[in-house]
């Protein structure tokens, strides 16, 4: 059952993946990880980001339970980053790591990037090398963080791993921007002009635009709503479009 919900799940059946995988994870008692992964995956795939949060957080939690015993520890889990740090502490299979990712992802669309921020190191730390996407995610949470800085280093080493990624290529332009937008604002509020009347920073600004943004596909930027893993856990890629990015 478990595996026709997460074939519908990339066929965007989705009523159908539902009714699969709560059957499976019915039966399972909720001892099913992997089932977890897929409802968390169904969830985010149906916008529901609290709820593919917890579903993450119990497939990531060794050991079964009730469904409502699961619920509050996985609430639990989401509240508090000491509790989300311990449990990620225990995570040391590579396999887990598109989970960490999905988890991580839920919880960028609910703005709570310091939690997002530990699941996208820990998922580096499972996958240090060609993890392109990671350090893309990670160096947006930084950037709407405003760690300008930060966010631009981090996605300099996603686009070390991955040249031709776009959205780490449109999110460093527009970093770059934001970063001599606020020099520019600190040179005007001190007054500090150059001789043509100018602020210092005008002619970079301009320079900055000019930065060409490599076309390519990377797996935040598929088509579809979900993609495999080698070892069968399933990715949302709903989200990693550039248009989809919301910057308030």
């Amino acid at each position: 059952r478990g595996g026709s919900g997460m074939e519908y799940i990339r066929t965007n059946h989705s009523s159908l993946a539902e009714h699969f995988l709560k059957a499976a994870y019915r039966i399972s008692k909720g001892t099913n990880r992997l089932c977890s992964n897929e409802m968390g995956v169904w969830h985010l795939n149906s916008r529901e980001y609290e709820e593919a949060a917890e579903w993450f957080v119990r497939a990531l939690r060794e050991g079964g339970g009730s469904e409502s015993m699961n619920a509050h520890a996985d609430t639990a889990v989401l509240n508090s980053a000491e509790s989300l740090s311990q449990l990620l502490d225990t995570i040391q299979d590579s396999y887990w790591e598109p989970t960490i990712f999905n988890l991580a992802h839920a919880l960028r669309k609910l703005r709570q990037f310091d939690l997002a921020i530990l699941c996208l190191e820990r998922c580096l730390t499972l996958k240090p090398s060609s993890n392109a996407s990671a350090w893309s995610a990670l160096g947006f949470c930084q950037h709407m963080q405003g760690d300008l800085d930060i966010a631009i280093d981090t996605y300099h080493q996603a686009l070390a791993h991955k040249p031709e990624d776009p959205f780490a290529s449109e999110m460093l332009q527009r970093a770059l921007q934001d970063a001599l937008s606020r020099t520019t604002e600190m040179f005007d509020s001190i007054g500090l002009a150059d001789p043509a009347g100018e602020s210092h920073a005008a002619t970079t600004v301009t320079k900055v635009r000019n930065v060409p943004v490599p076309g390519a596909v990377g797996r935040e930027s598929m088509g579809a709503s979900s993609m495999m893993t080698d070892g069968g856990l399933s990715i949302s890629v709903e989200s990693g479009s550039v248009d989809d990015i919301d910057m308030g």
